[in-house]
């Protein structure tokens, strides 16, 4: 678990009940990108983040687009996520 990631983009829908994020931490001396997702949306708050998808700005924000316009929920991210390594690197 990450702990000190620091929050370098954000937005907010479905009304406001879900929160897309890109977060950053260094490992190793390299910034690192992820992606974290706050729901409120059945009112019960849920949660999820992947802390270490790419180095790359470029891609995590276009990971971050998808999440939204896809309205990724916390219990499927990891899954989402993984599908994007993948299909990223074909």
């Amino acid at each position: 678990m990450v702990v000190d990631m620091e929050i370098v983009r954000s937005e907010r829908a479905a009304m406001g009940k879900i929160e897309y994020k890109v977060v950053k931490n260094i490992e190793m001396g390299v910034d690192v990108y992820g992606i974290k997702i706050e729901s409120n949306l059945f009112d019960r708050p849920e949660e999820a983040t992947v802390s270490s998808v790419t180095v790359s700005p470029e891609k995590i924000n276009r990971l971050f687009d998808l999440c939204i316009e896809h309205t990724v929920l916390p219990s499927t991210l990891q899954d989402i996520v993984e599908d994007f390594i993948i299909s990223d690197e074909t």
